[in-house]
């Protein structure tokens, strides 16, 4: 079994079970005092652990083509808002840009 598959069974297993105390917790009946909040806590746990596995799929060598189609995009929309934008915001982003460009062309050479 290859690493990518043991990943995905643990991560299924634990949405599973997740899955199951939230159907449990939802049909506890009326007569409780406390509203039952158990399906809003598996929500919270999952709503937060879906972002972390993302976050470190993003992060690991295999996001590393997401990473670079991102880096680009938003680079292209840098400098497209710097060149075609004509107030503050658009002269400050041209001297961002021209500066982060210059320190790329440095970090370039000083490989």
């Amino acid at each position: 079994m290859t690493e990518l598959h043991k990943n995905l069974l643990a991560g299924v297993s634990c949405i599973a079970l997740l899955g199951a105390a939230a159907f449990a917790g939802v049909f506890t009946g009326a007569e409780s005092y406390y509203p039952d909040m158990t399906a809003y806590r598996v929500g919270t746990m999952i709503g937060a652990t879906a972002p972390g596995f993302g976050l470190g799929w993003l992060l690991s060598p295999h996001g590393t083509w997401l990473r670079t189609i991102i880096l680009a995009f938003g680079g292209l929309a840098l400098f497209l808002k710097a060149a075609l934008d004509d107030n503050p915001i658009g002269w400050w982003l041209t001297c961002a840009v021209a500066l982060a460009g210059f320190a790329c062309g440095m970090g370039y050479w000083l490989r």
